[in-house]
């Protein structure tokens, strides 16, 4: 459960910093392993998720939302975090050039 909890701040931040893409992925990873565990979030973050579902959709459109959300869905957890830290690792590694 801690995993998603990190996932999620993973998700929150990607917005935050100008990658909704990569955040409406992540968060479909979230809800997928949320429902896989039959687990809900607690108040306050389920709250922020809400949030920031609302804010993706208006960035990305709803249907850029939804096609994001769905492949975060379809991917292993594993997979969501490798993709946020190789993204990670290619964007300080663009900075630093």
């Amino acid at each position: 459960e801690c995993e998603l909890y990190a996932l999620l701040d993973l998700a929150l931040t990607s917005t935050s910093s100008g990658e909704p893409e990569q955040a409406a992925t992540l968060h479909g990873a979230v809800d997928a392993r949320l429902e896989e565990l039959g687990e809900q979030l607690e108040v306050l973050e389920a709250r922020l998720r809400e949030q920031d579902h609302a804010r993706l959709s208006e960035l990305l459109g709803e249907a850029g939302f939804s096609a994001a959300h769905r492949a975060g869905r379809s991917r292993p957890i594993g997979e969501a975090i490798e993709r946020v830290l190789g993204s990670s690792e290619q964007h300080a590694s663009a900075e630093a050039s």
